[in-house]
């Protein structure tokens, strides 16, 4: 008998397109801190049952981008040394932008920005999380400052 496995479940918080924040003179720098990749369209999603660290996915629609970023803090996440890839300084000021808008699937009465909404999400889909609530916040932290890898809680 096989045991039970739940399945994967995808919410989709919206789209962004990084085509236009490549920065040209990171691609010739050596010693920049974050990995040099055409981007390009992403969906940015919340799957349920992800351990204990809230984050969020960073996924090229072409998959060969993805990486992952910490809900609570500014920080990439390689989530097990799945996820490697990162944005450079101009796409994480572009992510930081998109998070504030308000997202596309809230109620015309109860706007909330896309941030708010991958919060919620985590919140309600990971239940067996046990991130200590003293770390959460009720602010957006500003990704336009991104640190590279942390995965400790």
């Amino acid at each position: 008998m096989l045991p039970d496995h739940p399945t994967k479940e995808v919410y989709l918080i919206g789209e962004i397109d990084f085509s236009q924040s490549l920065n040209e003179s990171e691609i010739d720098s050596k010693n920049s801190r974050f990995s040099i990749k055409k981007v390009g369209p992403c969906k940015i999603e919340v799957y349920n049952g992800e351990g204990q660290i809230p984050h969020f996915h960073i996924t090229g629609i072409s998959k060969k981008f993805n990486c992952c970023v910490r809900i609570y803090d500014a920080h990439f996440f390689s989530h097990g040394n799945k996820y490697r890839d990162t944005l450079n300084a101009s796409q994480c000021t572009e992510l930081n932008n998109w998070l504030m808008q308000i997202n596309s699937k809230s109620l015309p009465n109860a706007p909330v920005t896309n941030w708010q909404m991958i919060v919620y999400m985590w919140e309600n889909s990971n239940p067996d999380c046990k991130y200590p609530e003293k770390l959460k916040t009720d602010s957006q932290p500003d990704y336009s400052k991104m640190s590279l890898f942390r995965d400790e809680i």
